[in-house]
């Protein structure tokens, strides 16, 4: 991670990675989102399903094949513009499908490419 041009985590580890915001604005386009894990994006360790959505998503709901649903809703970064909603991915556990919802419960979108 990098802050004004300085490495701030000497490790660089697997976690070292961040969604860069200027100042209280967020930049970058909503709707992005990705799987986090310290082991690849396999099926084995702790992972996260993390998303910058788009501004009418008011929750993610992650579907795992054993049909466990993982509830995340989106928050708005205090003092910011910056919105997201994250979602822990358990040990062994395979994703069936990500949804995104509005306020009202209505499926916004719907996206099965991630395991």
């Amino acid at each position: 991670m990098y802050i004004d041009g300085t490495r701030i985590d000497h490790q660089g580890g697997p976690w070292s990675d961040c969604q860069l915001v200027n100042g209280t604005d967020d930049p970058g386009a909503a709707g992005e989102m990705g799987l986090w894990g310290l082991h690849d994006k396999g099926t084995t360790g702790t992972r996260l399903m993390v998303a910058n959505p788009e501004p009418d998503v008011a929750y993610g709901m992650v579907t795992l094949t054993d049909g466990h649903r993982i509830k995340a809703t989106t928050i708005t970064v205090p003092g910011t513009t910056y919105r997201a909603w994250a979602a822990p991915v358990p040990d062994g556990q395979t994703i069936a499908s990500v949804d995104q919802y509005d306020n009202h419960h209505h499926r916004l979108t719907h996206d099965t490419n991630w395991r």
